[in-house]
């Protein structure tokens, strides 16, 4: 092989130049071996410099050695060549000209109007329109087409058909089914059958399929220092196993968009409801709401208005026409077998966090810790945090959530589940009318006696509007599943484990100190099951999640003996089964059986919950932590 080596510049002083000459002169040196360095020596050299870490090793130098003993060095190679220049043309990207965008990849940007309501009290009455830009996103049914174009070898691996799972057990006369994949769930295969029941399209012939698809979203922390974040919407498909997703070089998990998310400050709730949000929209939105409002505060329920409809808006421009048409129609794609199938794409599930940690001061222990994460499905169910009836799913009411698992609370989850109905979306057209024709507050008695029964809010569903019962068939209110990370383990358990150590501070006894000694002594066990605790664990500081999962599994034994024996033993009763129901609800795999021990468990817990409340929280005298004294102080 000849290797042609071109000598270098030496013209290291030269002046700067404009970013597209030296995007042209990339462009130039493509068609070189080493480019944009000039020779292989100049190229090794960079080579060793940015791939061997900040700190060199040994190692590091021994590669530098063989480097410069290689019979292909020669010194003046690297000799007047302008390092910097090179840095800045492997350093240019094109998305250097303000423009993210990546249009092999898909992503589109588009700006968002949504309509602000001013209310008849404020400086400037009626609905004025607010722009965002760079919404950053990918047409689904694009990603969708891109996916289906499966290679031969991974076709296996995406299951068109539903299945049911059978172990049999010996000496069981009757087979136990099992659960663990969404192709293998009822839900799947009664929309399998309901679409190969349906009748076709005109003039097609073609074997017709499911495909599943699954959103999420979380709230990204870009860094350590500061208070730079993303909110990414992901979408994977429930045709492929998630022992497949959880592997990152299958790479089967598709971003989709990147949301813009709202602002709302504690120092706008009122005491008895203290939420502490981290959600923003842009920063000029306070300054274009200001300018309309006047002198007055912006309250909660106005920013909760915004949000709800700068949410609804992305996911308008995420469902657009191309997607309900390919929900209502399909799309034909032609697999690497050769043979051609259309593809129905559904909705089965979404799942979202919106970085929303919510403590409300409500009547109960009990109803605290049941509601204290019920506002992250909340905003996408157009349901009212902290409403009479704050469950997305079901309308049951705010004072019977401590009946959670009894006889009661099973017929009622049954009987009161939401529907979307005519009576249901007549009444938010009717709030909507009133605030955006004939400037109503959002927050005033009229909305609030017209929406407050069902907590509802004036802000239309987009799963409704483009793929709603009557419409498509998406029972939306069905598809917002619990999300164990953020709801159980920072959510329930956490107040839970707080709730404990006020009653350890309501001590005259150390029992704090003891408990946060007992936790340094825990052993860590396996590589990342168990890691070391912190010396002082009851003060919660840099507790990621999987620290306050290690605490629910190791809680039994560090708490037994901290209180006096009357209420040592109901609190290691509730303890055992809190963490009995944790491991049952996070199996991978379930069985009929299984299954009915974790409807038994529930109805356990619920009962251990109960009998905290009502007997035993009345026999400490709880105050606020230090630190909940020190945060409330600062805020």
């Amino acid at each position: 092989m000849e290797v042609t080596v071109l000598t270098a510049s030496r013209a290291p002083d030269s002046p700067p130049q404009s970013l597209s000459n030296l995007r042209k002169q990339k462009e130039d040196l493509r068609a070189l071996p080493y480019a944009p360095h000039p020779n292989c020596t100049a190229f090794q050299f960079k080579q060793w410099y940015w791939n061997k870490g900040s700190q060199k090793l040994q190692e590091s130098f021994r590669s530098l050695i063989k480097i410069i003993k290689s019979k292909d060095f020669n010194p003046d190679d690297i000799c007047g060549i302008n390092w910097t220049k090179i840095n800045t043309q492997l350093g240019l990207n094109d998305w250097d000209d303000d423009k993210w965008k990546d249009a092999d990849a898909g992503w589109r940007t588009s700006s968002i109007a949504i309509q602000i309501p001013f209310h008849r009290f404020t400086l400037t009455k009626g609905a004025r329109e607010f722009i965002i830009k760079n919404f950053y996103r990918r047409p689904l049914v694009s990603v969708i087409r891109e996916k289906l174009a499966l290679k031969k070898e991974d076709m296996r691996h995406f299951h068109l058909e539903p299945f049911d799972l059978i172990w049999r057990k010996g000496g069981v006369k009757d087979p136990v089914r099992l659960y663990g994949e969404i192709y293998m769930s009822p839900s799947f295969a009664e929309a399998h059958r309901a679409l190969q029941l349906s009748p076709p399209e005109p003039d097609c012939q073609l074997p017709h399929y499911v495909v599943s698809l699954m959103f999420w979203s979380d709230g990204t922390h870009l860094t350590n220092f500061g208070t730079a974040s993303v909110t990414p919407l992901y979408m994977q498909f429930g045709n492929e196993s998630k022992y497949m997703h959880c592997k990152p070089s299958t790479h089967l998990t598709e971003h989709v968009a990147y949301f813009e998310e709202v602002h709302m400050s504690p120092a706008h709730l009122p005491l008895y409801q203290l939420i502490f949000m981290t959600m923003q929209l842009p920063d000029d939105f306070k300054l274009f709401a200001s300018h309309y409002i006047g002198k007055n505060k912006i309250d909660s329920d106005f920013l909760s208005h915004c949000r709800r409809e700068l949410a609804h808006a992305q996911w308008q421009l995420l469902l657009d026409n191309d997607f309900v048409e390919a929900y209502r129609h399909g799309i034909v794609v032609e697999w690497a077998d050769g043979v051609s199938r259309r593809f129905y794409p559904q909705i089965f599930c979404h799942s979202a966090d919106y970085k929303e940690k919510c403590e409300l001061l409500l009547p109960s222990p009990i109803l605290q810790l049941t509601f204290a994460r019920s506002c992250i499905r909340a905003l996408m169910a157009m349901v009212k945090m902290n409403g009479l009836s704050p469950c997305p799913r079901r309308k049951v009411s705010k004072s019977a959530s401590s009946l959670f698992g009894t006889t009661k609370d099973r017929r009622d989850r049954i009987l009161m589940e939401r529907v979307d109905n005519s009576a249901h979306r007549y009444d938010i057209v009717t709030a909507r009318a009133k605030i955006y024709n004939e400037d109503y507050a959002v927050d005033s008695a009229f909305m609030k006696c017209l929406l407050i029964k069902d907590s509802l809010v004036p802000t239309p569903n987009v799963f409704s509007d483009q793929l709603g019962p009557e419409l498509l068939g998406l029972k939306w209110f069905e598809m917002f599943v619990i999300d164990l990370l953020h709801e159980i383990e920072l959510g329930i358990w956490k107040h839970l484990f707080i709730h404990l150590l006020h009653i350890l501070e309501s001590l005259k006894s150390p029992a704090a100190y003891e408990l946060d000694r007992r936790f340094y002594l825990v052993p860590t066990f396996g590589h990342d099951t168990i890691r070391k605790f912190a010396r002082s664990v009851s003060e919660l500081k840099k507790m990621a999640v999987r620290d306050y999962e290690d605490l629910l599994q190791c809680i039994i034994p560090v708490f037994d003996g901290l209180l006096d024996i009357s209420h040592d033993t109901p609190i290691l009763d509730l303890l055992f089964h809190f963490a009995h129901w944790h491991r049952l609800a996070k199996l991978h795999l379930h069985s009929e059986l299984s299954l009915a021990i974790l409807d038994e468990e529930t109805t356990n817990l619920g009962v251990c919950l109960q009998n905290l409340q009502n007997k035993m929280c009345t026999s400490f005298d709880t105050q606020e932590l230090q630190r909940e004294k020190a945060a409330y102080a600062s805020s």
